[in-house]
């Protein structure tokens, strides 16, 4: 199995991605969700010179805690970013953009 992770983080390639994604979108907060096995902690990293963050996860993509894990994960994304239009007053502003890469 390929390991999806750089030994600090995520792969470039996978922030390349979601960073662009967040630009495009003129979303500040981006997600990367990898397997449980494939990340050891889940952690936020801003972005220098930008207003994005890249916020990484961790879900179960095995078991009985598979569709449990995968809609915590996304439930937990959309209070985020609910609260973060309600700060802003413009909660119909807020996308949510959500990429699957196959490995």
């Amino acid at each position: 199995m390929r390991n999806k992770r750089d030994a600090d983080g995520p792969q470039n390639s996978d922030m390349y991605q979601v960073i662009a994604y967040g630009t495009a979108l003129h979303c500040a907060d981006t997600y990367l969700f990898y397997p449980e096995a494939d990340l050891g902690r889940e952690t936020t990293i801003p972005i220098r010179n930008s207003a994005i963050e890249v916020n990484t996860r961790r879900i179960a993509i095995s078991g009985d805690d598979c569709v449990k894990s995968a809609e915590e994960s996304a439930r937990v994304v959309l209070e985020q970013a609910t609260a973060l239009g309600e700060r802003y007053r413009r909660a119909d502003s807020v996308q949510l953009s959500i990429s699957v890469t196959r490995w």
